[in-house]
């Protein structure tokens, strides 16, 4: 298999970061990953703060470069800074990047834009968020937030959903999904092979909890499901409001004895805790207007190798994946059978140690790094190697290569590949980076076959994010792109053609070519913009009158690596469809162009690549619709053709009779209940 990792990046290019959680030292280390990548880096934190129910110091080490602040107020989004000591960092820290970890609906990041603006700072800034459920601010919040949104270069959200809301509310800027780090699996912090920790079997099961004591915790659950065996402790670190309760609770059950209440830790401590137990449990429980935003203490014990029992409850299980046990918010059943299953079964705990330990390595701190190095190369205007000249530039051939986002079995993908490798030259010309998202070992062993890059990102990303993380590495830094489908087939002449095409006229982004299905019918690859006007045409019954071919589909698609450089990655935002159009309505407002090469033909099954019903497909594809067009025409256009699609459907409804009518009803409700809203709880399930 080729090795495609990419090499430590000297970024040319300084970062002030502003971050009231990194008082706690040990999440100090995304900056020190950071200035291992290259990058010099100044943080601004608080000089106390209220974290896991105790407060925590800053206590800062003599080779860190950190400043620490007054802060006035100790809620999360409702503090200010001292903004005499914000100004001075402003003024007179050198950077290039100013990355305020703040909400940015919270006080402290209005403050920062303000003070950014009065000190005529004109870098570019970015910002992250963890808001994962669509809120309605009051109006001088709702205001505040639309200044922080309309000036930001890029966000890094730490969850998909919280990535929506930013689209939702019109956010125009790069977004990258970054999630919070933990440190990586050290070989021998566990026993892998199921045996309970520190003790045989047959003895108790140490059941751990840890987090802030409130409601929403779920804490009430867990020492009900312990309570109700006598042969299971549970370790509970952390303090808050609902202690008491909770102590009277254990009480109530005679689990007194049971149930040990440790109080707030260090974090040096809280690793300790993870070693010392058998399985994590996280019974978080939404509330009204929050659910769990991105659950640290489940990545933090998967990185211990410590099995986790997680509820539904918010972005849980984007973070656990298939690497834990999910049981239903509030079920105290449901957690006592999965932990009875755990404490049966030594395997089940060896195998879920193991899958922990895999997937903890997507939120080790130097991935997180990487990931935030992506983003502010974005904000800065593209990466930090010059744009390349065209194809022919002094009669030299750009590379290609052809990225190919996995997600299923491994049929189609093998004939895609040998496809690609039926032109001797073009094997010699283009490189291959297979992103599993299915994490398959069939996928990974073709990947070997055809000496393609094979990259694991341990869960299902979707298609655009997928694209980004093949995108980062080192392998793609001065080539073109083809964007291929397995269930697609172009041989290695018809791509070389392709880049030929690409570059015989200035600016274009991308070229795509024709293409077929099995049968032989033409597929459709050109398409119009999707637009309120244009939902409006379609309703009416006169979409042909105003066809245009403004994009063209992902299934076959070449890019300009100069136009990458320049458009910059695909917009995570989308899971699955419309990313491709949302790429090339940027490039179109730089001013690049898109070409169809009717004389080239490519074989493409289409819709044949992954396991989802069609029902979901459609789901996905409606989801896509909406996000597009509220990025693009704000909540007021999408809503224009929202009343469009519903009312074509309807009327249409009433024309038809059967399955058309059924698929018909079926449309005009999905678009009445919200696209998103119902693909969001489609992608939780496996």
């Amino acid at each position: 298999m080729s090795d495609c990792r990419k090499a430590p990046t000297t970024a040319p290019f300084r970062a002030l970061r502003i971050s009231h959680s990194s008082v706690v030292s040990s999440w100090r280390k995304r900056e020190q990953a950071l200035r291992e990548l290259g990058i010099e880096v100044t943080l601004v934190t608080a000089r106390t703060w209220q974290e896991g129910g105790g407060e925590v110091k800053l206590d800062v080490s003599a080779d860190e470069n950190v400043l620490g602040v007054t802060t006035f107020g100790d809620h999360p989004c409702g503090f200010l800074y001292d903004p005499t000591a914000i100004w001075k960092a402003l003024r007179s820290v050198p950077h290039d990047v100013l990355d305020v970890h703040e909400e940015p609906y919270s006080l402290a990041a209005i403050e920062v834009v303000l003070l950014r603006w009065l000190a005529r700072r004109r870098q570019p800034l970015v910002f992250y968020s963890a808001q994962n459920l669509p809120k309605r601010h009051p109006l001088p919040v709702r205001l505040a937030e639309r200044v922080v949104l309309s000036v930001a270069k890029g966000a890094y959200p730490c969850n998909q959903a919280a990535a929506a809301n930013l689209r939702r509310k019109a956010f125009h800027g790069t977004i990258r999904t970054i999630p919070l780090g933990v440190d990586p699996p050290t070989e021998g912090s566990r026993p892998h092979d199921g045996t309970l920790a520190g003790s045989t079997e047959g003895s108790r099961l140490r059941v751990g909890c840890a987090g802030r004591l409130v409601t929403e915790g779920g804490f009430h659950t867990a020492i009900e499901a312990v309570a109700s065996e006598p042969n299971w402790e549970l370790t509970i670190v952390g303090d808050g409001p609902e202690r008491a309760h909770l102590a009277s609770l254990a009480a109530s059950l005679g689990a007194s004895d049971r149930v040990d209440f440790q109080g707030h830790r260090s974090q040096d401590d809280v690793v300790h805790f993870y070693r010392s137990i058998d399985v994590l449990a996280v019974p978080s429980v939404p509330m009204p207007g929050l659910e769990e935003q991105f659950g640290r203490v489940a990545a933090e014990a998967m990185a211990a190798g410590v099995p986790v029992v997680s509820s539904t409850c918010g972005s849980l299980p984007d973070v656990v994946g298939d690497a834990g046990l999910l049981v239903t918010p509030g079920d105290t059943e449901g957690l006592r059978a999965a932990l009875a299953l755990l404490a049966d079964q030594p395997s089940v705990r060896a195998q879920l140690a193991q899958k922990g330990l895999e997937r903890a390595r997507v939120f080790s701190w130097q991935s997180v790094a990487k990931e935030q190095l992506a983003l502010y190369r974005s904000a800065l205007g593209g990466p930090s190697t010059p744009q390349l000249a065209g194809y022919g530039a002094g009669g030299n051939r750009r590379p290609i290569v052809a990225v190919v986002v996995a997600y299923g079995g491994p049929e189609m993908l093998e004939a895609a590949l040998a496809k690609l490798e039926s032109t001797q030259s073009a094997a010699q010309s283009v490189s291959v980076i297979v992103v599993d998202n299915s994490s398959n070992p069939a996928v990974e062993a073709l990947a070997e076959l055809h000496s393609a890059c094979y990259v694991n990102p341990g869960r299902n990303l979707g298609f655009a994010a997928a694209v980004n993380l093949a995108l980062a590495q080192g392998s793609t830094d001065d080539a073109d792109v083809l964007l291929l489908n397995p269930d697609a087939e172009v041989d290695g002449s018809t791509v070389l053609a392709l880049q030929r095409r690409l570059h015989s006229e200035s600016r274009l982004a991308c070229v795509a070519p024709a293409q077929q299905g099995p049968d032989g019918e033409e597929h459709r690859v050109a398409w119009p913009f999707p637009s309120p006007a244009r939902s409006w045409a379609e309703a009416v019954g006169l979409g042909k009158l105003v066809d245009r071919h403004d994009f063209l589909i992902g299934s076959v698609l070449l890019l300009n690596r100069t136009a990458i450089n320049e458009v910059g990655l695909f917009d995570e935002t989308f899971f699955l469809y419309a990313e491709e159009a949302d790429w090339q309505e940027r490039a179109r407002a730089k001013g690049w162009g898109v070409r169809l090469c009717q004389e080239l033909h490519a074989l493409h099954v289409g819709g044949a690549t992954s396991s989802d019903s069609p029902a979901r497909r459609d789901a996905l594809f409606m989801a896509a619709q909406e996000l597009y067009l509220r990025k693009w025409y704000g909540p007021v256009g999408w809503h224009v053709a929202r009343a469009a699609v519903i009312t074509g459907a309807l009327a249409r409804a009433l024309l038809l009779r059967g399955a058309k009518r059924s698929a018909a009803l079926d449309r005009a409700r999905r678009y009445a209940a919200g696209p998103f809203r119902q693909a969001s709880l489609l992608l939780r399930r496996p």
